[in-house]
């Protein structure tokens, strides 16, 4: 019973997330977790608990630890916030948003549109870009939403 209302209590706090979008032609950056490696569809925007008092820089480290992209020198595009429940719990996510041509990233690229380098790979199974039709079938199902936030931007 310990525990359990441990968890509880845990459940009842909301969560503050910060991530990033990069989107490139009609493709969404995801990064696929290393515990969810076996599942097809548990994809996410890269993003992680906010450490400190900024959002935004928070959301750049989490964005260079899981798939090596600095952008600390550009401003995002536009920004939202995405409110979903995972495992009972809230989690509030403040999402900046880049539109990017692919010259801006192609240094991180393989094989297409696979990123290279990734330097949290404890964490971090692997990183690339998926067409903006196809994203849902690949992103956890709590944040199939989100993507609706995106447009195909012509630069």
């Amino acid at each position: 019973m310990k525990y359990l209302s441990i968890y509880e209590e845990y459940a009842k706090e909301k969560h503050t997330l910060s991530g990033v979008a990069i989107i490139v032609e009609d493709k969404i950056l995801l990064v696929h977790p290393q515990k969810y490696k076996f599942s097809k569809y548990m994809w996410s925007l890269p993003k992680g608990h906010v450490e400190g008092s900024s959002k935004f820089k928070s959301a750049l480290k989490e964005l260079e630890e899981e798939t090596g992209i600095t952008l600390k020198d550009k401003k995002p595009d536009t920004s939202f916030k995405y409110k979903y429940k995972k495992n009972s719990i809230h989690k509030d996510l403040k999402v900046y948003v880049y539109y990017l041509k692919k010259s801006d990233i192609s240094k991180h690229l393989k094989n297409g549109w696979e990123i290279k380098k990734r330097f949290d790979k404890k964490e971090i199974w692997q990183a690339k870009f998926f067409d903006l039709a196809k994203a849902p079938k690949k992103i956890e199902a709590n944040q199939k939403g989100l993507l609706k936030q995106f447009k195909v931007k012509q630069l």
